[in-house]
């Protein structure tokens, strides 16, 4: 290999390790060829990713990756492939290849500067800038500094800062000492948030850039810190007029980004108020041209009712922030029947005050106003929540007002309950279908008429409350409901183990089951049940219940099935085992069923990185595998991609690079760009360059030049 200058001079091959010394003396061998050799062949530290090798804290390991990836380092026995020729190693890159070797300096400087420890933190930082010249300290590093309190760091990348637009990720740097740094985005936040306020003021004043603030306001919300409130006001958002405040240029300050990411939480701001019990945070939000909006207005209400702030539900209404309606109705959702009792008898017979407390918008009717109020929404939360004197209530004080069990055709109120094994409030429920069905007239015995229908019910009740295991009210309905059920009560039932319910249903009902009960139990484990469905019933399982239970790792099942029923199997269950990563599974097929498996087996295995199947299925099985597994594995996997590289001839497509490039796996990228000659689309170049790295289209740019090797259409 060429050696390249502008990366750093050269630096000493590793030593040999000292393990390996030590246990070669110990047999007398001292011949350095030997422990030369066994020492790159077990040193495996040399192939960690810089970043990695960071997290362990240990600059005598960055040197030794370092040395090790010398250009000029001659390869030993160990290092060599198939062939003799030298093997594919993501170290190689590392000194010969500029953008590899920013890439890795990008991930390592973000571990270096999390380090709690200061001394260390500095001595790894100042490491990676003694080897690494003309690269980027992004975002995340920065932040990681802030956010540990490591100022003198902040400073240290401030002094050694070279030329970048700050902009632009994507511009080429000057290979001179030092590196751009990118500053901003949640820098200045992530000081805040751990109390750092030092370096808060430093970034502001030494590194002004475009930043987001969001928590820092919610937090100076919460306390009431009118102060901080005015100075991201006057610093970091846009005048209420729709102007930009004037700090710095916008491409250094960050103004109009700042504003749009606060404007876009400002429907949470006013809730963040209240949590804190800070009024003049919400009378400097009004004042300031905030407001909850009118979709979410619920959740300042819930904060107010959390933190139990009742004095500035009053203020809400007064300032026209929220109607009282909605509070209401919010109450009684949450089950604070407290609340809701105080605002009905505050408000509801005051109709004649909405120019002072508006309701509802005024252009509606009082009677349509009144409606609005409670809703049959209101109701359902109250039976899904099994708030019983919300319901009562609700009932009581509504009812001639509002169609509180409106008719939906997906829904039935006393379904609802039932599934949600809310045994009182169905018994509640029932009471009540039967007042409307009493009389013709369906009138209280106050005269008046009641809205609406009733609470209506199906059969889905008794599926539903079997499925969720609630045997009390399963009883019920059977006792005193004439809906039933169907196969799909003991179906659901035995699917999710409930083998009380399975057992009852079988004794007491007339429906049955079907073979989906079987399949379910077995698919997800439920040995017991499986054993005692085989024993009472006759509906017995389909070839999903074997497939189900290897693809989900119940081998216990799979062997039981296959022991004692008739039950067989499709090329699935190895499939989905060695998709699942269950390697047991798949050698027990492989040695107990002939059905063996498909291409799908390799495919599925390889796509989510299950490297172990992967081996042995190229080891014991002769399906082979598509191109999708060397596609799907190149998201997340270089191991897997080498493997099916290195022992299967099916190879790839130009997806393979595209995934590689779309998850940032940058070693993938190298190896199929170095080892294939698929290439990649125009996909995996935009992609790239929406992760600000330019490293794609050098490549693409280099290929493109030499009309003999254009691999990529």
């Amino acid at each position: 290999m060429v050696r390249n200058e502008e990366l750093g001079p050269e630096l000493p091959v590793p030593r040999p390790l000292l393990a390996v010394r030590l246990v070669l003396a110990a047999y007398s061998i001292h011949d350095s060829h030997i422990v030369d050799t066994t020492s790159v062949f077990v040193d495996s530290a040399v192939e960690m990713a810089f970043c990695e090798a960071c997290k362990l804290n240990s600059v005598a390991l960055l040197e030794r990756i370092w040395n090790g990836s010398h250009p000029e380092t001659s390869p030993s026995p160990a290092d060599l492939g198939p062939g003799n020729g030298p093997k594919w190693s993501r170290r190689h890159y590392l000194r010969t290849d500029k953008h590899y070797n920013r890439f890795q300096f990008q991930g390592a400087i973000v571990e270096a500067a999390k380090h709690q420890e200061l001394e260390k933190a500095m001595e790894m930082v100042q490491w990676l800038y003694d080897h690494f010249h003309g690269c980027i300290v992004p975002f995340g590093a920065v932040s990681a500094a802030a956010s540990h309190g490591h100022l003198e760091i902040l400073k240290f990348f401030k002094k050694h800062e070279i030329s970048g637009k700050l902009g632009d990720d994507r511009d080429e740097i000057e290979a001179e000492w030092g590196n751009v740094v990118r500053w901003g985005r949640r820098d200045m936040e992530a000081a805040a948030e751990n109390n750092h306020f030092d370096i808060f003021w430093w970034l502001h004043k030494h590194a002004p850039a475009p930043r987001y603030l969001n928590n820092v306001m919610k937090s100076a919300l919460r306390d009431g810190n009118l102060l901080m409130l005015d100075w991201i006001q006057a610093h970091y958002l846009a005048r209420r007029d729709g102007s930009q405040n004037n700090v710095g240029s916008q491409d250094d300050a960050g103004i109009g980004d700042t504003a749009e990411s606060l404007l876009s939480e400002r429907r949470f701001f006013m809730a963040d108020a209240i949590i804190g019990g800070q009024l003049v945070a919400l009378e400097w939000l009004l004042d300031n041209g905030y407001d909850a909006g009118d979709n979410h207005c619920n959740w300042v209400i819930l904060a107010a009712l959390q933190t139990n702030l009742l004095d500035i539900l009053d203020w809400l209404i007064e300032t026209k922030v929220v109607e009282a309606g909605r509070i209401l109705n919010v109450a009684a959702e949450e089950g604070r029947l407290d609340v809701a009792k105080d605002f009905y008898a505050c408000y509801w017979h005051k109709i004649c005050a909405q120019h002072d407390y508006p309701l509802e918008p005024q252009e509606l009717w009082v009677s349509q106003r009144e409606t609005l109020w409670i809703t049959s929404d209101t109701m359902i939360s109250a039976v899904r929540r099994g708030r019983l004197e919300v319901a009562r209530w609700l009932f009581d004080t509504f009812s001639c007002a509002v169609d509180l069990f409106e008719s939906r055709s997906w829904s039935h109120i006393i379904d609802t309950a039932s599934e949600w094994g809310k045994l009182e409030m169905v018994k509640y429920l029932h009471e009540v279908s039967t007042l409307f069905t009493q009389t013709t007239a369906r009138k209280r015995k106050r005269g008046k008429t009641m809205c609406g229908t009733g609470p209506t019910c199906s059969i889905e009740a008794m599926d539903d409350a079997a499925r969720t295991n609630r045997l009390d009210v399963v009883q019920w309905l059977h006792a005193v409901r004439k809906e039933g059920c169907t196969t799909k009560a003991m179906d659901d039932a035995a699917t999710f183990g409930h083998l009380a319910m399975v057992q009852w249903l079988h004794f007491h009902r007339s429906e049955g089951c079907s073979t989906a009960a079987m399949d379910g139990a077995a698919g997800n484990g439920h040995l017991e049940v499986v054993q005692w469905l085989y024993s009472h019933r006759s509906e017995g399982c389909t070839t999903a219940a074997m497939d189900i239970a290897a693809e989900t790792g119940h081998l216990e099942v799979l062997m039981w099935l296959h022991d004692n029923t008739s039950a067989r199997c499709t090329t699935q269950a190895m499939d989905g085992a060695a998709t699942e990563g269950h390697l047991d599974g798949v050698k027990w097929l492989h040695h107990n069923r002939s059905e063996g498996c498909t291409a799908n087996a390799i495919d599925g295995a390889a796509t989510y990185n299950k490297l172990d199947v992967v081996k042995w299925l190229l080891a014991n099985r002769f399906e082979g595998c598509t191109t999708d597994a060397m596609d799907n594995a190149a998201y997340q996997s270089l191991e897997v991609v080498r493997l099916l590289h290195e022992h299967r001839s099916e190879g790839c497509t130009s997806a393979a690079m595209d995934g590689a490039a779309e998850w940032g796996n940058f070693d993938v990228v190298l190896f199929l760009y170095s080892q294939r000659r698929e290439g990649c689309s125009y996909d995996a170049i935009q992609v790239w360059y929406l992760y600000a790295t330019k490293e794609i289209r050098d490549m693409r740019n280099a290929v493109d030049d030499s009309p003999t090797e254009n691999f990529y259409y």
